[in-house]
C-alpha cells in the first residue's frame, strides 16, 4: 500500500460568523494511498461521502501549533496528550473525525476510530483502523496542507494571520539544528514549545555531549522533569557497583549488523518501505546467536553470561535492589568496557533487561554513553525489547515448542519455562507474529 498521506479540500460557500472560517470552511478528506479514512454517512443527506466539512483554518493552526509533538512526542494515557494529538480536540463547533496521530520517532499509528451512534448525530465516521507511515510522510502531507490553506487564504485578502506568522516562525525553527533540537526535547517531554515548565531542559542540554544525544532524548520521554534526579541516581549506582560486560569478540557482530542495516542507529530509517523495527531487531538478534554458535532453543544464563564476559550469579541473581529506577547501560569509550545497572529483580526480567541493553550497544552510535532502557513507546525501545525477545526466545524456536497457532494459557507458560522468558513476552512474540490477540 502507498505511504502517501495527504490531506485534501475543496473550498465551499460558508455561512459562518468568522470571517476566517467563512474563508476557510471546505470539504475535507484525509486519505493514506487509496484508504479514505474520512469516509463518513451524512444522515441528513441519506449519503456517503469521504469528506467532512470543517474550517481548514482551525485545523492547519491545530497542526501547527501541536506540530513538535506530532512529529516527536511518544504516546501516552494523559488528557493533554489527547488534547494534542486527537483531531477531535479541534472542536470550534465542527464534527472532526477521531483520528489520533501517534509517533515513535520513526513511524506514525494513524488511529482512526467510527463516531459512537447516536439519534440525534448528523454526521458518523464509518472507518475503523490503524494504519502505519513513516513520520516523513506525514510531515510532507501536513507542511503542504498548511501551505495551501495559507495561500488560499492570502488569495481571499487574509494576511499575516496567526496561522501564517506561526507556521512562519515554524518553518525558522525547523532549520535552526539548536533550536529545533529544544523543540525535540520540549515535545519529548510532552510541553509546548516555551512551555515554562521546560526550563529544567536547559541543564539537561549542557550535559548532551557526555550522556549522548539520544540517549538524553530517550530519558527525558520517559522521565520529563526528574530527568536529572534519574541521571543523579544511575550515576551513583554505576560508581557504587554496576556489573561489568567484557563482551568478548562482539565488534565483528557489531560492526556487521550495523553494515547490513546500513545506519548511524537502526532504530532511525529513511523512507517508510524500510521494514519494521522490530523486523530490524529481530534480524540482529539472529546476527548475535549466529556469531555466539548458539543453536536453536533457550540461552541458559551461563552461556549468556559467558558470551557478555562476566557472572551469572552476579549478573542474574535475584535482586532485592529498589532504588534502580531503570534499567541502563554505560559505554566507556576510552577502556572499551560495557557496565549496565539493571532495574528488574526477578532472574526472568533481568535476564530481558540485559538483553535490551545488549541490542542497544550493538546498534546505538560511538557517541551514545548512556544507554537507557525505559517504558516509553519509541523506535529505539521498540527494537531494544524486540532484540531481547528474538535472542532470548527465538520465534521459530517458539512455533515448534508450542506446536500451535492459538495457544491457550498453560501452553505460553510451558513455553515460558522452557526459554526461561516472562509469558508475557511469549504474547508478544506471537503478536508480532500475528498468531495471538493481546
Amino acid at each position: 500500500m502507498s505511504n502517501h498521506f495527504e490531506i485534501q479540500f475543496s473550498p465551499r460557500e460558508s455561512s459562518a460568523c468568522d470571517a476566517l472560517d467563512r474563508v476557510a470552511e471546505a470539504d475535507i478528506g484525509i486519505v493514506v494511498g487509496d484508504i479514505c479514512l474520512t469516509e463518513l454517512e451524512d444522515r441528513m443527506a441519506k449519503t456517503v461521502r469521504p469528506t467532512f466539512r470543517a474550517s481548514t483554518y482551525r485545523l492547519a493552526l491545530w497542526l501547527a501549533e501541536n506540530w513538535w509533538r506530532l512529529r516527536w512526542e511518544p504516546e501516552d494515557d494523559s488528557l493533554d496528550w489527547q488534547l494534542s494529538h486527537n483531531l477531535a480536540a479541534i472542536g470550534a463547533g465542527y464534527v472532526w473525525p477521531a483520528l489520533t496521530l501517534v509517533s515513535d520517532g520513526e513511524r506514525v499509528m494513524l488511529r482512526m476510530r467510527p463516531s459512537t451512534v447516536t439519534a440525534s448525530a448528523d454526521i458518523r465516521y464509518l472507518l475503523q483502523t490503524d494504519l502505519r507511515i513513516s513520520v516523513e510522510s506525514l510531515i510532507t502531507g501536513i507542511d503542504r496542507f498548511i501551505g495551501a490553506v495559507i495561500e488560499r487564504l492570502r488569495a481571499c485578502g487574509q494576511q499575516d494571520t496567526d496561522l501564517e506568522m506561526l507556521w512562519n516562525d515554524l518553518l525558522e525553527e525547523r532549520q535552526d539544528a539548536e533550536t529545533a533540537q529544544r523543540r525535540k526535547l520540549e515535545a519529548l517531554a510532552g510541553l509546548d514549545p516555551d512551555a515554562d515548565e521546560g526550563a529544567f531542559l536547559d541543564s539537561l542540554l549542557a550535559q548532551q555531549s557526555s550522556i549522548g544525544p539520544s540517549g538524553l532524548e530517550e530519558l527525558v520521554a520517559a522521565c520529563k522533569a526528574a530527568t536529572q534526579d534519574t541521571l543523579n541516581v544511575l550515576a551513583g549506582l554505576h560508581e557504587q557497583g554496576a556489573t561489568r560486560l567484557a563482551l568478548p569478540a562482539i565488534e565483528p557482530v557489531r560492526a556487521r549488523i550495523r553494515k547490513d542495516l546500513g545506519k548511524q542507529s537502526v532504530w532511525t530509517i529513511l523512507g517508510g518501505q524500510a521494514p519494521a523495527t522490530w523486523q530490524r531487531a529481530y534480524r540482529a538478534a539472529d546476527a548475535v546467536r549466529e556469531h555466539w554458535g548458539l543453536g536453536p532453543g533457550a540461552i541458559s544464563n551461563t552461556q549468556l553470561a559467558e558470551a557478555l564476559g562476566t557472572d551469572a550469579q552476579r549478573l542474574f541473581a535475584p535482586s532485592t535492589a529498589t532504588q534502580c529506577p531503570i534499567s541502563a547501560g554505560f559505554r566507556d569509550d576510552l577502556s572499551g568496557h560495557f557496565d549496565v545497572v539493571l532495574a528488574a529483580r526477578a532472574p526472568t526480567g533481568r535476564r530481558f533487561a540485559v538483553a535490551r541493553l545488549l541490542g542497544d550497544y550493538l546498534a546505538s552510535a560511538d557517541t551514545e554513553h548512556l544507554l537507557p532502557a525505559t517504558a516509553t513507546k519509541t523506535a529505539r525501545q521498540t527494537f531494544q525489547r524486540a532484540f531481547a525477545q528474538q535472542l532470548l526466545c527465538p520465534v521459530d524456536d517458539l512455533k515448534r515448542v508450542l506446536d500451535t497457532d492459538q495457544p491457550d494459557d498453560e501452553r505460553i507458560e510451558d513455553a515460558a519455562l522452557e526459554f526461561d522468558v516472562s509469558p508475557l513476552l511469549v504474547k508478544t512474540t506471537l503478536v508480532h507474529q500475528g498468531n495471538h490477540r493481546p
